[in-house]
């Protein structure tokens, strides 16, 4: 993936697509529409993940995951020579479930990845990838990304941890995502997914529906 090309305004954003490593600017009104991924998407004013429809259920339009990455003990990261994402789950707390999270983030990686590893690719929904810059509600995107990796088995990909730090013990989860080779995302295809057509219409990136017919992996890499 290459270095920040553009940045996108926020007047432009209701009409806007998704451009890999683009940054979309956040309003300066000081109220939560200034949010730019819900304007966008429609999925949400805050936090790491973002659905647009039910977790607990698996029945999701699309979904976004915002990366962490100044957590001193559990940074996201993306390497961008393989094109992998390595994502933390958010049960960051000692003493709680693993699933026990007011996001749920844990809930849907575990959906997603039960599904991944069963063969049922086509329920897996889209995961649109951002990252915070350092001030305000600036967002870059990082890329559309799907489960797994070529390197990895089923047994690698999604890992239970368990740390001690401060002498408390809890777990979280380790995820591998990775990042397709689409720089764009188009406006028509966010439209679909936005008014709960299908994903896998003729708008959808030729790329995700390769992987989702054939789990074969086309990654955004760069050196």
């Amino acid at each position: 993936m290459s270095q920040v090309k553009r940045t996108i305004k926020y007047s432009q954003l209701d009409q806007c697509g998704l451009v890999v490593d683009t940054v979309y600017e956040a309003g300066d009104s000081g109220l939560p529409g200034d949010d730019p991924i819900n304007r966008i998407l429609r999925c949400g004013q805050k936090g790491g993940l973002r659905c647009r429809g039910n977790i607990e259920a698996n029945d999701i339009d699309l979904s976004v995951l915002t990366l962490n990455l100044s957590d001193p003990y559990w940074s996201d990261s993306i390497d961008k020579k393989l094109g992998q994402l390595t994502f933390y789950g958010d049960n960051r707390r000692a003493g709680l479930s693993i699933t026990n999270s007011s996001q749920k983030v844990n809930i849907f990686l575990t959906n997603i990845f039960k599904a991944f590893h069963t063969g049922q690719r086509h329920l897996i929904p889209p995961v649109f990838i951002f990252s915070e810059m350092n001030e305000g509600l600036d967002t870059k995107f990082c890329g559309l990304a799907v489960p797994g990796a070529s390197n990895l088995n089923d047994r690698q990909d999604f890992i239970n941890i368990l740390k001690t730090i401060n002498g408390r013990k809890f777990q979280i989860y380790k995820s591998t995502f990775t990042i397709l080779n689409i720089p764009n995302i188009s406006r028509d295809w966010i439209r679909d997914l936005t008014e709960g057509k299908t994903p896998f219409g003729s708008n959808a990136p030729e790329v995700w529906l390769h992987w989702i017919k054939t789990r074969r992996y086309i990654p955004i890499i760069s050196s």
